[in-house]
């Protein structure tokens, strides 16, 4: 199974869960609230999807690997059932050194509102400009010493998105129209 088949069923079966008011992504934190998702009440979809990144990731991936069926799914998905969702994307702050290995505050910046009427390419831009943006990211000390993979391992133990400036050599890949086997070298990372 590719990577692009197993995001295309994650957006098929929340699309289905959606319409079957099945147990449908959603933002609750607390266990015990959990075992009681869905509820039937309108109010209750509204409040437990207000934010996401699910459905901003599924689009960069789809984009970042040139699936326009699979981003055509994730603007559906927003367009029939979340509209008053704010698609958004985390971003390392000044204050994330201080609290990114540690997970002991919160810290980093939210790009909100992002906007997947647009076409892929547009969407890539706003999630990838936004990096220029955030040049704590450049000061971290693992990015600094060379280390970039503990921050993968910090992202995944405490459930945080992974930085997009970590992906950009591979958005530059795609802009460059190359295979992403093709470029291999490591430095295109902290590029």
């Amino acid at each position: 199974m590719s990577i692009t088949s197993w995001l295309s069923e994650m957006a098929d079966r929340a699309d289905f869960s959606f319409r079957v008011n099945g147990k449908y992504p959603c933002n609750i934190n607390s266990y015990s609230d959990l075992l009681e998702h869905p509820k039937k009440e309108k109010s209750y979809l509204k409040d437990n999807t207000a934010g996401s990144i699910l459905y901003p990731v599924i689009a960069l991936w789809a984009g970042l690997l040139g699936d326009d069926n699979l981003y055509e799914k994730v603007r559906s998905i927003e367009e029939q059932h979340l509209q008053h969702c704010h698609f958004q994307y985390w971003y390392p702050d000044e204050t994330s050194e201080a609290h990114f290995y540690r997970n002991n505050d919160s810290h980093g910046a939210t790009l909100s509102h992002l906007y997947i009427e647009e076409p892929s390419e547009k969407f890539l831009k706003q999630l990838f400009g936004e990096c220029g943006k955030m040049p704590a990211f450049q000061a971290l000390s693992a990015v600094k010493a060379g280390l970039w993979p503990l921050m993968l391992v910090a992202c995944r133990h405490y459930r945080l998105p992974v930085p997009l400036h970590l992906l950009q050599g591979f958005a530059k890949i795609r802009d460059n129209n190359e295979s992403p086997t093709e470029t291999t070298d490591s430095a295109a990372i902290n590029q």
